[in-house]
């Protein structure tokens, strides 16, 4: 999983998409964090890792900066802002605040919830957090930050599987997926509920107007997450 962080950039290098795919081929973390520094980094990025054994890693990212562990013992918790002193030397305060202005709220909200995250349950109810709506942890648009939660994930590597809230989630909104060992990925629940089609079709929809109203106000969506062993 990957957030954007308003760090320096470079011309030369490899961009995120690339970056995860590299990422994915790796065993588990002890390879992927030996295999990151080695890569050329286009932008900023922070990426949560977890593998099969339930352990789990943050890094931060950047072209001058490179490669930089937050920590690999949770849980861990991050919005779209530099955690790290070394980040932070190299982002850009008067970029994070134009195009993520609701950062540090809702990393005050994930890290407020430290204390009750015992279970999946726990993890999907703190990514349903409307607090401070529209500029919540479950994020919908606003004048002021024109982005919005477009999918929320909850991964048990553990036990193998992933759950997929598409959309703002709602109750009973997430659809659990199995995580095979080649690296398939399975639905087991029943169909996506009523409720959860219409919240995804509707968030669409919206999304889609605002594009064709000013295609510079839509930008990539706000991707509050949660990993934990």
């Amino acid at each position: 999983m990957t957030n954007d962080l308003m760090l320096d950039t470079a011309t030369a290098g490899l961009p995120s998409q690339v970056v995860r795919r590299m990422i994915l081929s790796e065993p588990d973390i002890t390879g992927a964090l030996r295999l990151m520094p080695r890569l050329p980094h286009m932008g900023g990025r922070t990426y949560l890792l977890g593998d099969a054994s339930g352990r789990i890693a943050g890094v931060e990212v950047s072209p001058k900066a490179g490669v930089r562990i937050l920590g690999d013992d949770g849980p861990l918790f991050h919005t779209n802002h530099a955690l790290l002193s070394q980040t932070k030397a190299v982002e850009n305060p008067a970029l994070l605040q134009q195009v993520y202005p609701s950062t540090y709220d809702r990393y005050t909200s994930l890290a407020g919830a430290a204390g009750s995250l015992n279970s999946v349950a726990d993890a999907m109810r703190v990514l349903r957090n409307r607090a401070g709506a529209p500029n919540a942890v479950a994020k919908s648009y606003s004048r002021e930050e024109a982005t919005e939660t477009a999918c929320s994930i909850v991964c048990d590597p553990a036990a193998g599987v992933m759950h997929v809230c598409l959309g703002l989630p709602r109750v009973g909104a997430f659809v659990a997926h199995s995580l095979a060992s080649n690296g398939t990925v399975r639905r087991r629940s029943g169909p996506i509920s009523p409720v959860a089609r219409a919240d995804t079709q509707q968030t669409l929809l919206q999304v889609h107007a605002r594009s064709l109203r000013n295609p510079r106000e839509v930008r990539p969506g706000s991707r509050s997450r949660f990993l934990r062993g």
